[in-house]
């Protein structure tokens, strides 16, 4: 990567708080119990996953993050707890997408 990562774009959805709310309450929405959701949220760079898994655990929805650089066995883990119910959402950077 380059000295400019992340791009400045990446304020656009890193700090926005909100855009976060209105995600968090969009899902709260459609989902009407995001307790007994399950979901991947895709993040443009690890610290726009740092900071969604931030919002959505102030906003009480159980969360865990990881990128392309996370340990297997940190990512293995935290699947396998989405799998389980023990969280209901992952917000990953570049993984699980095409490209």
């Amino acid at each position: 990567m380059d000295a400019t990562y992340p791009p400045s774009w990446d304020k656009v959805y890193t700090g926005n708080d909100l855009r976060a709310q209105l995600v968090i309450s969009k899902v709260r929405e459609v989902l009407l119990d995001a307790s007994q959701a399950r979901g991947l949220g895709f993040c443009v760079s690890v610290q726009h996953a740092h900071f969604m898994a931030d919002r959505f655990n102030r906003a009480g929805c159980a969360q865990k993050r990881f990128d392309a650089e996370s340990p297997d066995e940190q990512r293995r883990t935290i699947q396998r707890r989405l799998r389980e119910r023990e969280i209901n959402f992952i917000f990953v950077v570049d993984l699980f997408n095409e490209g």
